[in-house]
């Protein structure tokens, strides 16, 4: 519309313009109000479909407006020079046309006294020439009778020496045919059963079939040569996924060897760090033993001096002994990790058998020299720990011992339990305790038993500890069996309930990949004739191609989204995806590849979908170029210039396509109606619009039909 509009300013001129000139036209009456009302009303509809079409042929017309506009402004330049020409030669033409017109007339007064003559002159010759055309077409008939006989007879000759030599050429045709057409099959049966080791030889085969066997396969050709495509394209994509899966495993193979690497060097690096810890224990293991050197039997220190040097070695002792755990915790934690590096596992089991010793002739050692501080220790004690010992006893038992009768009783063993052990006994081994600690007619447990009862009561808790951690083992074992049970049933459900959609969607690939091969030969042909078909018919093949592909495209997208579900499932039950990941990635292969054949097959109907809207755009404007070319010419013949053509055409400003072809016929120039309602369509009648109300709107309907012209 705006093209239209822009001609129509440049090329036409505007009614505006037209009417208020002042070169000796007359006034132009303005229209009333009223009037202006109802054309605004009635081109609002048309307005609304321009900007819909617009809207819809912008994407089309996006990539001419730059030359469009070039275009136009050289035009505009170029009709501004004209008009400046015009104005200086007007007045020329004026004083020139009185005598043109005068030698006009006698130009065509002599111009019909020599037209008599010379009819009179040509119809004499005419009948001379008659007569002897006449004579010679007799003789050339007889000639040509008996050439004609004679050729006949060799005609005859030659046609059966052609046919015998068509029908051997035929025979030698067919046999070579054959031969090609088997060439080709066994090379396609190759090329469908390529692997990556030979795909490449098998290729230039391949290539070597298309340009030297395939052309010799005669009305089989284009059958196979689609049939060729699609096993190579077949053949590539499957090729592909296995070297993708080859490089996969490599890389897999790569990342196994940087783990055994870095497993190696973990190893390594681990048994430094043991042998540096046994290092230091060995060290801490020497000094606890040369501290305890002087507390060898036989020698003659005081008690004073034997209790320090035993703490002495009592620190030493316990730090090495500390260090020979750590060394042991290490070894625990670590030795998993180490024998993780399987290529060196000789080298680190034979490391740890060195090693492991070690730790145990520190932590012997050690121990050792605190057994024998220990010794001198509890020597010097019990020279003067006795006293002390029996008053702290009787503290105890006095604390225990709340009636003072001298025996601790059945309520004094619990209350015991629970305020220094922190434990309520059970019953079961309170009753076990007094039945072997309390001998019959005895109130309670003796004074002298007191360190059996403490063990007793120790080892009552330690048992009920060990029950409570039963209890919570087994409720724990219980609770992962069951829901081990439960994730096996879900395991178990799951995979029957995807079986039979796997089936169903391996099914549907199986019933898709004929459609494809029909697809393909119908956008094949679609192609082929596309530079031979109308508009219409190449938007209608577009369609129905579209169409027919729509079922599948359907039904390709649902067996993705399904996968997607599938592969969604299998991460959360990795269990699954050793029953159902062979399944998933046969039909991932399937529907991927049907999908490119898809995609090949939509890319072609939306080509010809584009194309079609090409040809239907140059259509159109090759016809409004051809109107406007040939009103420009009318309108210049009359001696006027393109602004004036609007009144021209009907010079109260009402027009329709009638009275433009009305025009045009005037000055002799032909325009099929169908080319001028194509340039100015109707406008769509208003919904509730009664007729009279029709017949008003159409009779203004020129006008703005000639303004986007």
């Amino acid at each position: 519309y705006d093209h239209y509009n822009e001609k129509s300013d440049g090329f036409f001129g505007t009614q505006a313009a037209a009417g208020g000139g002042g070169g000796g036209g007359g006034r132009r009456e303005e229209r009333p109000a009223s009037r202006e009302r109802a054309e605004s009303r009635r081109e609002e509809p048309r307005a609304d479909e321009d900007r819909d079409r617009r809207r819809v042929e912008e994407p089309k017309r996006s990539r001419e407006d730059d030359e469009e506009r070039k275009k136009r402004e050289e035009e505009r330049r170029a009709e501004r020079e004209k008009e400046r020409r015009a104005k200086e030669e007007e007045m020329r033409r004026r004083e020139d046309e009185l005598q043109r017109r005068r030698d006009e007339k006698r130009r065509r007064e002599d111009e019909e006294r020599r037209k008599v003559d010379d009819e009179r002159r040509r119809q004499r010759e005419e009948d001379d020439r008659r007569r002897r055309d006449d004579q010679d077409r007799r003789r050339r008939e007889d000639q040509e009778r008996s050439q004609h006989m004679s050729a006949q007879k060799q005609k005859e000759e030659m046609s059966r020496k052609a046919e015998e030599e068509k029908r051997k050429e035929d025979e030698a045709n067919a046999l070579k045919q054959q031969k090609a057409t088997l060439s080709v099959l066994r090379t396609l049966q190759k090329m469908s059963n390529a692997t990556p080791e030979n795909f490449d030889d098998v290729n230039t085969e391949f290539e070597n079939m298309l340009t030297t066997d395939l052309p010799n396969t005669g009305p089989q050709q284009e059958t196979l040569k689609a049939e060729s495509k699609r096993v190579r394209d077949y053949a590539k994509q499957y090729v592909e996924q296995l070297r993708e899966q080859q490089r996969k495993a490599q890389e897999a193979k790569e990342q196994e060897e940087r783990r055994k690497e870095e497993s190696e060097k973990t190893a390594r690096s681990l048994l430094e760090q043991l042998d540096k810890l046994i290092s230091v224990a060995e060290e801490a293991a020497e000094k606890a033993r040369s501290n305890a050197e002087p507390l060898q039997e036989g020698h003659e220190l005081n008690d004073t001096e034997v209790v320090r040097i035993a703490l002495a070695v009592e620190r030493a002792g316990k730090t090495a002994m500390m260090e020979c755990s750590s060394c042991a915790d290490f070894l625990l934690q670590k030795r998993p990790i180490m024998e993780q590096a399987e290529h060196i596992q000789e080298e680190v089991m034979s490391s740890l058998t060195l090693l492991q010793p070690r730790v145990k002739v520190a932590a012997q050692m050690a121990g050792e020299a605190l057994h024998r501080s220990s010794l001198e220790k509890d020597k010097v004690a019990q020279k003067v720990v006795p006293g002390m010992r029996e008053k702290r006893l009787k503290a105890e038992l006095a604390r225990i011992d709340k009636d003072g009768d001298g025996y601790i009783s059945r309520a004094e063993i619990i209350s015991y339990a629970k305020d220094d052990f922190g434990f309520e006994i059970p019953e079961e081994s309170l009753g076990r305790i007094c039945r072997q600690m309390i001998k019959p007619g005895n109130p309670g447990v003796k004074y002298e038993a007191f360190q059996l009862l403490k063990r007793a009561i120790g080892i009552a808790r330690e048992e009920a500890r060990c029950r409570v951690l039963r209890k919570i083992r087994l409720e724990k074992e219980r609770r992962e069996a069951e829901e081990a049970q439960r994730r096996r049933e879900l395991v178990d459900a799951k995979h029957e309930e995807w079986k039979e959609p796997i089936a169903e969607m391996s099914k549907t690939l199986e019933d898709i990949g004929p459609k494809l091969t029909e697809y393909e030969e119908s956008a094949q042909k679609l192609s082929n004739e596309a530079g031979e078909l109308t508009t219409s018919q190449l938007r209608q093949g577009a369609n129905a191609l579209t169409e027919l592909c729509a079922p599948s495209r359907a039904a390709l997208d649902d067996i993705s989204k399904r996968l997607d579900e599938m592969l969604k499932l299998m991460v959360e039950l990795p269990e699954l995806a050793d029953r159902m990941m062979q399944d998933a990635t046969s039909l991932r292969s399937k529907k991927d590849m049907h999908d490119a054949r898809l995609r090949a097959v939509e890319g072609v109907a939306a080509n010809g979908r584009q194309l079609a809207m090409h040809k239907a755009f140059a259509e159109k404007e090759s016809v409004r170029m051809e109107v406007a070319a040939k009103l420009r010419v009318c309108i210049e013949a009359q001696g006027g210039s393109p602004e004036n053509l609007f009144e021209a055409i009907k010079p109260d400003g009402l027009m329709d396509v009638e009275d433009i072809k009305s025009y045009l016929s005037k000055h002799n120039c032909v325009v099929e109606t169908e080319k001028l309602e194509a340039i100015f369509p109707p406008p769509p009648p208003e919904e509730g619009q009664d007729k009279s109300a029709e017949g008003k709107a159409e009779e203004n309907v020129g006008a703005p039909k000639a303004r986007r012209l």
